[in-house]
């Protein structure tokens, strides 16, 4: 009786050992812009991954009850939502980038119809609706060049006509009436800002509601495809 368990023990660990569990962390945040009828949602979701061994795992817990840093992810996929909302229709576009925060634009300044920010190479670009492209010479000294971006907070502001207020952060939520012709729900609960929930929704008569963005920045399960896929590989 005795072998079979110290049997059964070390198929055990060696079945711990090898396999693998997988978990994923999704903070998200940006700020929300509104002209008119016309509102623009600006949000980053950053997804953490961590695949550990099932032993791993148990180690991993065991660490973080007594308080030791726990390594940092080993996946990393930063991506940016442009969402442009009127009466009539909602357009959005998701932008990869991967793991280098460098590549990611910022200093987002609402201007005319668009949105300006500092690209790669400190570039002023511009919101083309498909992304964010470089402008011309004419276009940024028309503008006024990367000097004009705003590298302040934008929450609270308002920037050349557009009103803006930031979202996530563990913040209350709050609601959007462009013109009283639709409503924006802004919900966030309000805890630690690197686990905070977000969820942002669209309401138009006549229309069923609308998720526009949702972001959870609490540590969840997943299986291996959904991780694979979080992070296309």
């Amino acid at each position: 009786m005795k072998t079979k368990l110290i049997l059964l023990f070390l198929v055990l660990l060696i079945a711990s050992s090898t396999i693998s569990v997988y978990f994923v962390r999704s903070p998200g945040g940006g700020f929300v812009m509104e002209k008119g009828d016309v509102v623009y949602l600006v949000l980053t979701t950053q997804h953490y991954g961590y695949k550990y061994t099932a032993l791993g795992f148990a180690w991993a817990l065991i660490k973080e009850y007594l308080r030791v840093p726990i390594p940092l992810s080993d996946d990393r996929d930063i991506s940016k939502a442009v969402i442009r909302v009127t009466a009539s229709s909602s357009t959005a576009r998701t932008l990869h980038y991967g793991t280098d925060p460098a590549i990611v634009p910022e200093h987002f300044t609402p201007y005319g119809e668009t949105i300006y920010a500092e690209c790669v190479g400190l570039k002023l670009c511009k919101w083309d609706g498909t992304g964010f492209q470089n402008v011309t010479a004419e276009e940024s000294q028309a503008f006024g060049g990367i000097e004009r971006l705003v590298a302040t907070s934008l929450d609270n502001k308002t920037i050349n006509g557009w009103a803006i207020r930031n979202i996530g952060g563990g913040g209350p939520g709050f609601e959007l009436n462009p013109e009283g012709k639709y409503k924006i729900a802004v919900t966030q609960q309000p805890e630690r800002r690197e686990d905070s929930n977000v969820t942002v929704e669209l309401f138009r008569q006549q229309h069923t509601p609308e998720a526009l963005f949702k972001s959870d920045g609490k540590v969840h399960w997943v299986g291996r495809a959904e991780y694979m896929q979080y992070f296309r590989k």
